[in-house]
């Protein structure tokens, strides 16, 4: 076995989605409203295309005189489009705006009589192969990882559109083109991007804060002028030099700060008349980059390499050398940790040599590929013609070929199923592997040991992406099983041709170097590798993939750091892969925002010296090992949200030293049934399954067996959230009902009594099985919201006084109860038409039936009964049911035989 060491940034080799992070996204979108005329003649050959975003393109014809096309404005289904009547095969439209960024996918959304989308930026370009049809359809071009990012960045975008019949007359629809750039990250290290230079001080002033360098000019007698300026479309600072004594002058770069830890590298990206860099260590070892000789057309890294670093504590500063022209972009400083390696075994694929079988259903032959003796094996299933090595290339220039493997005609639609393994020895540890390739749906792997048929390890990803682009797809492995000869078996599949360009197995190192340090100032944490993957749902694809699992450990004592959204530093691309947490007993404070959000992680007991838990800091946190929340004995307050969305408990345990839980805190726990107080609290106590604060009877937090006790004068923010109960009770105490207090519970009918004056913003949103609601005649206002989503309710009674009620209406109201005003509010029906008028806004229709003698809690007669309608009823009712006898509920049995 060979094993070949790649060295390399993190960028190089990690996919598209974990490039991102860091980065800025920039989105320029074109919505087609029309042309500059709004309708063209034929004997037009060019304009101009206009959006709603004011992101316009230009249109233009270069075909036969005579054959000009017919541009106007045209409408498909529900969608404004710009409508192409083509005389010749094709039509070329260009962005009239410019991009910002590196130009990362591009989206298309076209139809009608359209057989090819073409895209063109520069040296890169790509085609899609469409059908005709009478919808509008999306083409995506990912790109971003098939060229130098110099060429996608702030790119004119040229797309073509090409006739599927010419000869039908029928027209091409262009409704919207998207593209989404990606502003660049900055790189890892101290990276120093040269915003101008100041001649007074000599200093380069560089756009992130406090990285400035100086800059010594050469003592050759040569004369420097120095300049803002753009080389190859880029930004930088030019230095001309005119004179002297030197072919190249000596400039020297100082930092104007000290820079702390081990230096491993120093990369300076320029262009011009650049000979080399050097460096002077202090034993008088010089280090010296490559040697460019002059004339580099456009920028390059050049880099001082320090092999196992350079321990400093000091001003950094280095030599360049260049003659006339210097165009300087950016200096970056890499320390120990900044750069990740990576080793592994890669195929670079180039030959397929056949073996044996080959028949329309089936072949097998061996891959050959760069790298000595790292070859595969393949079968194929589905394409009837042969296996054949390509070079796969982003338009014209052949400067951006790939080699690869493909299979399948080029121009068929069927199926196709590869599988490929290893025949070189393959020991020790799997920790991923790395498939490059293009036009397909999916790809599996898993490992046995050579000669086995038990699949000890597998994986997979569905994330394909047919779209004739080169992309990366890591499958995880555990790292932990040992191998005396492993068979890696990947599977892909796609729709022909598939192009299959390497494959790279890592083994040591990672690609992801888990953070640790400290979070707080005696509190420490690092992440550990586990011996089993996870799942990660990825947002901007809808899918999920198999990832490594870790565990973070925090230890030390005392009181962990408050972060704010998304701060921690095990968050940002571990927040779903951290599956355990370990929390130490000594730990006196769990910080705002410590886990939030970490769905996926388990853990155990509270730390039995905590004392205090900050905002958010459990919230969504799924996994708990015990049944029961019990907080700690000294534990003294519980921030905002802490818990919410978290469990699953069977019940919450609240000591004696608790005396501040934030409301909205302690709701919407899964599972709950229980809710225990201690009786020497002092603020709270539990009574009827429910959370109250003593002094103001507000309820802070129910669950599942809740019954609210009638002395509760304010049901709290999200208390009642998700309850999975079909009745709940509101008594005529409550005055209050809090934002969200119901919000996406399971009732079926709610009453609202007369005492209750407000209903807060969302109260009783998203209760999907609610289908009967009573409002009292007392509630004077009603949040915004506040039965959106709640879309089965067929009837509201609603007693509240039209001239007295506030009812918050926004856009969401057409959300609210059943669609197209089926649901019927029932009012009183001298009422009616002042309901109709100023509430108009409500998705209902209103009907004065109510009946008025008679008010929802309260009756003027002994042994008068009504229905839950407010419908007086004659006599005693026969039926089983709940109903009102004298103002108060009464549940009717059923006779048990």
């Amino acid at each position: 076995m060979k094993q070949k060491r790649l060295l390399s940034l993190l960028l190089l080799l990690l996919p598209l989605s974990m490039l991102a992070q860091g980065t800025e996204q920039k989105v320029f979108k074109s919505t087609f409203t029309g042309t500059a005329d709004d309708n063209y003649r034929a004997t037009y050959a060019s304009g101009t295309l206009a959006t709603a975003e004011g992101n316009d393109w230009s249109w233009s014809w270069s075909g036969a005189s005579g054959s000009m096309p017919f541009v106007k404005v045209a409408t498909v289904g529900d969608a404004n489009c710009i409508s192409f009547n083509l005389k010749e095969e094709q039509i070329t439209i260009n962005s009239a705006f410019g991009t910002e960024g590196i130009i990362k996918k591009i989206t298309v959304r076209a139809g009608g009589n359209l057989g090819a989308v073409f895209f063109d930026i520069g040296t890169l370009g790509g085609r899609m192969v469409t059908e005709k049809t009478s919808d509008l359809q999306n083409y995506v071009f990912h790109l971003g990882s098939e060229a130098n990012e110099s060429t996608l960045y702030n790119k004119t975008v040229n797309i073509a559109l090409k006739v599927s019949d010419l000869g039908s007359g029928d027209p091409i629809y262009l409704e919207s083109i998207i593209i989404e750039c990606e502003l660049p990250a900055k790189p890892n290290g101290l990276t120093s991007t040269f915003d101008f230079f100041d001649p007074n001080t000599n200093t380069l002033v560089a756009q992130e804060e406090n990285n400035n360098w100086q800059i010594q000019f050469p003592d050759d007698g040569s004369d420097v002028q120095s300049y803002k300026a753009t080389y190859y479309s880029e930004p930088c600072l030019l230095f001309q030099s005119t004179g002297g004594s030197s072919t190249y002058h000596r400039f020297t770069f100082t930092s104007q700060n000290q820079v702390q830890g081990k230096v491993k590298k120093i990369i300076v990206k320029a262009g011009g008349d650049i000979h080399h860099l050097y460096y002077l260590k202090s034993d008088g070892e010089q280090v010296e980059s490559e040697y460019a000789n002059g004339s580099v057309n456009g920028f390059k890294d050049f880099v001082l390499d320090f092999d196992n670093g350079m321990d400093i504590n000091d001003y950094l500063q280095f030599h360049l050398y260049a003659g006339r022209y210097l165009y300087l972009q950016s200096i970056t400083v890499i320390r120990e940790g900044d750069e990740k390696e990576i080793v592994g075994i890669t195929s670079t694929f180039n030959s397929w040599e056949q073996d044996g079988i080959y028949d329309n259903s089936m072949q097998t032959g061996v891959i050959l590929s760069k790298e000595e003796e790292n070859y595969w094996h393949g079968l194929v299933k589905g394409p009837s013609t042969p296996v054949q090595y390509t070079m796969l290339q982003m338009g014209d220039d052949i400067t951006t070929a790939q080699s690869c493997i493909m299979v399948g005609s080029s121009s068929g639609t069927d199926n196709v199923w590869l599988q490929i393994h290893n025949l070189f020895e393959l020991t020790g540890k799997v920790q991923a592997v790395i498939v490059r390739a293009a036009n397909i749906q999916g790809i599996d792997s898993y490992i046995v040991e050579r000669g086995s048929d038990n699949k000890l390890q597998s994986t997979s990803t569905n994330n394909g992406q047919p779209d004739g682009l080169f992309n990366e797809y890591t499958l995880y492995f555990d790292d932990m099983t040992e191998y005396t000869d492993a068979e890696i078996n990947i599977i892909i599949e796609g729709y022909e041709p598939v192009f299959l360009n390497s494959v790279t197995i890592v083994q040591e190192g990672s690609e992801e170097t888990p953070p640790s340090g400290k979070c707080g100032d005696n509190l420490s944490f690092k992440l550990t590798r586990l011996p089993y993957t996870t799942t990660e749902f990825d947002e901007e694809t809808g899918q999920s993939n198999t990832v490594p699992a870790y565990r973070l450990t925090i230890t030390g004592t005392g009181d962990m750091y408050d972060y704010g959204y998304m701060e921690t530093p095990w968050y940002s691309g571990y927040r779903y892969k951290i599956t355990e947490i370990e929390l130490p007993d000594g730990m006196t404070r769990v910080g705002n925002y410590a886990f939030y959000g970490m769905s996926q992680a388990q853990t155990g007991e509270l730390p039995s010296l905590l004392e205090s838990i900050g905002d958010y800091a459990f919230w969504n946190v799924l996994g708990w090992w015990n049944t029961d929340l019990r907080f700690p004995a000294h534990l003294t307050s519980i921030g905002h949200y802490a818990f919410q969305f978290s469990g699953s408990f069977n019940s919450i345990h609240v000591p004696a030293s608790l005396t501040r839980i934030e409301e909205s805190s302690l709701c919407a726990i899964y599972g709950v049934e229980n809710i225990y107080v201690d009786e020497a609290n002092p603020v709270y106590k539990a009574d009827g399954n429910a959370l109250i604060e003593k002094a103001t009877n507000k309820m802070i937090a129910g669950c599942k067996n809740t019954i609210i006790p009638n002395y509760v004068t304010t049901i709290g923010t999200y208390a009642l959230y998700n309850i999975r109960t079909e009745t709940m009770l509101i008594p005529s105490s409550v005055v209050t009902i809090s934002d969200y207090a119901f919000c996406n519970a399971a009732i079926t009918e709610i009453e609202i009594p007369s005492s209750v004056t407000a209903i807060g913003r969302s109260a009783f949103s998203q209760c999907r099985n609610l289908v009967k609601v009573t409002i009292g005649s007392g509630v004077k206002s009603i949040g915004t919201s506040a039965f959106y989503g709640s879309t089965s309710i067929a009837d509201v009674n609603c007693y509240a006084n039209p001239d007295e009620l506030t009812w918050q209406s926004t856009t969401y109201e057409n959300w609210s109860f059943k669609p197209d005003r089926m649901t019927k509010m029932h009012v009183k029906a001298e009422d009616l038409s002042k309901w109709k008028t100023d509430f108009s806004f409500l998705n209902v229709e209103f009907i004065g039936d109510l009946d008025t003698s008679v008010g929802l809690i309260k009756a003027s007669v002994n042994n008068v009964w009504h229905d839950l309608t407010g419908r007086k009823l004659q006599g005693t009712p026969t039926e089983p049911g709940i109903y009102i006898k004298n103002g108060r509920k009464e549940l009717i049995s059923p006779i048990v035989k």
